[in-house]
Parts: structure tokens; C-alpha cells; sequence
């Protein structure tokens, strides 16, 4: 009767460790980069006069930035604010 437990447990305890992997593996989510890296790049838009020619992020365009977060450049200009 005791073999049931044990692979109970051992069932358990390794259902646990998937699932704290997981939470930890999520917390280092890209998409969180891209967002900032996009955020950062509308203040430098912003600071530019909406010129984005002068916008470099850790060595990447404006518009790379914009095309990395699933944005066109029209839509990322009206993103940051710099086309209505």
C-alpha cells in the first residue's frame, strides 16, 4: 500500500516543479522588451520633433522597432503621438 503514496508524491512534487518553471520562464516574457524598447523609442521621436530619421535603440531604427512590435511606420508614428 505504500508504492501508491510514494508515486502520489513523486507525482506531485513533479507537477510542482513543471509549474514553478513555467511561472518563472513566463516572467521573462520578450514581448516586455519590445515594449519598452518601443516606448523608448516614441520619447526619442518625440524628443526628434517626430523625425525618426535621428531615433537609434540599442543599435535599431525607429522603424525596426516599430516592424518588431507588429506596427507599420504610419502606426507607429500615430502610436507615439506624432500623426493624427
Amino acid at each position: 500500500m505504500e508504492k501508491p503514496i510514494e508515486i502520489v508524491a513523486i507525482l506531485l512534487i513533479g507537477i510542482i516543479t513543471i509549474v514553478a518553471a513555467y511561472s518563472l520562464l513566463s516572467k521573462n516574457n520578450p514581448k516586455v522588451g519590445l515594449e519598452e524598447n518601443l516606448n523608448r523609442a516614441c520619447l526619442e521621436i518625440l524628443t526628434n520633433g517626430c523625425d525618426e530619421r535621428d531615433v537609434n535603440i540599442e543599435g535599431k531604427s525607429f522603424e525596426d522597432i516599430c516592424i518588431e512590435s507588429g506596427l507599420n511606420l504610419a502606426e507607429c508614428k500615430k502610436y507615439c503621438g506624432c500623426e493624427r
